[in-house]
């Protein structure tokens, strides 16, 4: 099971996350602001009786506001005790995949490589698999 991954559009990119990292999919409902996070951060939502960081993906890699309606997708994983909601048009997919994650010389856009663990085939297409925790940096929510 270690090679599944739930296959995602980010922004008109189809991206993979492995199901480990992966907590729930839902719907984002209310973003509060919250002050001094980074550029990429649109704000905290309720998770269930949690609050979780709202990520603009796209935002995130390649600089720029995020840009995120409250009607939005989030794919919730959790890194180090803290959620953070992931910003997706779409969830494709749960597929397992026979191997792991290979680096191969596709070109990406700049960021892109900073943020994968590598790459796997899905239906003849080339996805990226994104490392979560490197996606959202060393951004550390200050307490509550």
């Amino acid at each position: 099971m270690n090679n599944l991954y739930l296959i995602v559009e980010a922004s008109g990119t189809r991206l993979a996350i492995p199901a480990t990292d992966v907590t729930t999919v839902m719907i984002c409902g209310t973003i509060v602001r919250a002050p001094q996070t980074p550029s990429f951060v649109a704000g905290l939502a309720a998770m269930r009786s949690d609050v979780i960081t709202v990520v603009d993906p796209l935002a995130a890699i390649q600089g720029g506001p995020a840009n995120i309606s409250e009607d939005a997708t989030l794919v919730a994983v959790s890194i180090e005790g803290h959620f953070y909601g992931l910003a997706v048009d779409d969830v494709i997919d749960a597929i397992e995949v026979e191997e792991a994650p290979g680096r191969t010389g596709v070109a990406m856009a700049k960021g892109w490589h900073a943020v994968s663990i590598g790459v796997i085939d899905f239906d003849g297409e080339t996805i990226l698999v994104l490392d979560t925790a490197k996606l959202v940096g060393s951004f550390e929510p200050a307490a509550a």
